[in-house]
């Protein structure tokens, strides 16, 4: 509640700063992005925000994609810009700290560094107060860019003291990557995750010595996903323990409405189909700050029912299939945090198949199975998103004792997509 009221008072005196200059956000390099969202949000009611896509479009179409003073200062005059926003989060533990850089647009250069302690604050705590130390520096901002020659990089207030040890990385003049990049191409990772979305479905199982199969029609379904990662949370909680913050649970379930199963011959039974997961799962970041990507490793177990109302009339045995699950994902944005392409390779090991390896069907059995799919993922917000799964399943089953019936083996495949609304923290 504090916060809230402290946003509410600089809120309130947005009024008082009219007629103040143009400002582009080119974002936080290892911090949340609903935090530089949030920053965007609440400049945007005291100064015109030009969005950082902008300014990067703008750089490379003049060739001016450096972060020199001189390339900076040309592409700001050209977008009329009156001042750049940068920040970074460096350091583990109790060292993390915040910087927030901002620069002159007219001549490109440096005028107030400002750092911020991280032990015991989060950042959406700390964002009142850098919002109001970036009005103080950014109403201020003509006077300062006519001087910016003279005057040496400097701190927004004098409440912040001068860092003990070399700050992180940020857009200076000595500087020629592009600070936009660094910020957009990360890999998104969440503390918590849930979605749901309808999908289809459909199965085709055959057998080895010709015995009726079943080649399914398609199923509607409807399915819900989510996941925690404890530690991941908490900002605090994830820096102090990096390697905890990577463990979580994650879960899917999807149901298939009501449909009917037809045999080879034509006869048709009602049925029913489901399938969930739980998964225990380790989140690895790959290179610096995640910009690799992120390498998911998964184990754990999921289930699959196929079943009718009468078998034995349809000539089709119910599968109600036990897989142990070990498997691999990659997730990567695609040029900007907002899209993200993920991929995902299992393999299941059968430890239950249900009617189908009973005696009174085709005896005991064995299996595995290889599990793909993949989605691609659009991110409106930080919070919400939407996205498109597509999964592919082949179980190959071998019967080693005599049932009722007799084959040697079977192939089971199970195809289905989905598209799926988000929410994530």
């Amino acid at each position: 509640m504090r916060h809230l009221l402290a946003l509410l008072v600089l809120l309130g005196a947005a009024r008082a700063h009219a007629g103040a200059g143009t400002v582009s956000i080119l974002g936080v390099s290892g911090g949340e992005p609903s935090f530089t969202d949030g920053l965007e949000q609440d400049l945007a009611d005291l100064y015109e925000v030009i969005p950082a896509e902008v300014y990067r479009s703008a750089a490379a179409q003049m060739g001016r994609a450096g972060a020199s003073a001189a390339e900076v200062s040309a592409v700001c005059q050209s977008l009329r810009v009156d001042a750049l926003v940068a920040g970074a989060v460096a350091g583990e533990g109790a060292e993390r700290r915040l910087v927030v850089v901002v620069r002159a647009g007219t001549a490109g250069q440096v005028v107030a560094r400002t750092r911020y302690e991280l032990a015991g604050h989060t950042l959406a705590s700390l964002r009142p107060r850098v919002v109001r130390e970036l009005m103080n520096v950014l109403d201020t901002l003509p006077r300062v860019a006519r001087r910016t020659a003279a005057i040496a990089p400097r701190r927004a207030t004098p409440e912040s003291p001068e860092p003990e040890s070399p700050e992180p990385e940020l857009p200076d003049e000595s500087e020629t990557a592009q600070p936009v990049a660094r910020v957009t191409a990360h890999a998104v990772t969440y503390g918590f995750y849930m979605g749901a979305g309808p999908g289809l479905m459909t199965r085709s199982l055959h057998f080895s010595n010709g015995a009726a199969g079943y080649r399914g029609g398609t199923v509607t379904t409807l399915r819900l996903d989510g996941g925690v990662f404890p530690l991941a949370l908490s900002r605090e909680l994830s820096g102090a323990h990096p390697v905890l913050a990577i463990f979580g649970l994650v879960g899917s379930y999807t149901h298939g409405f009501d449909f009917k199963s037809t045999a080879p011959g034509g006869l048709s039974e009602r049925a029913r189909a489901s399938r969930w997961a739980a998964l225990l799962v380790a989140r690895v970041p790959l290179g610096h700050e995640s910009k690799g990507g992120t390498l998911s490793i998964e184990a754990g177990f999921q289930s699959l029912l196929w079943t009718s109302v009468s078998p034995q009339q349809l000539g089709v045995p119910d599968v109600e299939y036990g897989l142990v699950d070990g498997g691999l994902a990659y997730g990567h944005t695609l040029g900007t945090r907002r899209i993200e392409l993920g991929l995902r390779i299992a393999a299941l090991g059968l430890v239950r198949g249900g009617p189908i390896t009973s005696r009174s069907e085709y005896g005991r059995g064995t299996g595995w199975a290889l599990d793909v799919g993949g989605g691609l993922t659009i991110r409106p917000t930080s919070w919400l998103s939407l996205a498109v799964n597509a999964r592919y399943t082949q179980l190959l089953l071998t019967f080693h004792e005599a049932g009722a019936r007799y084959a040697r083996s079977a192939s089971d495949r199970l195809v289905d997509g989905n598209l799926e609304v988000g929410f994530a923290l």
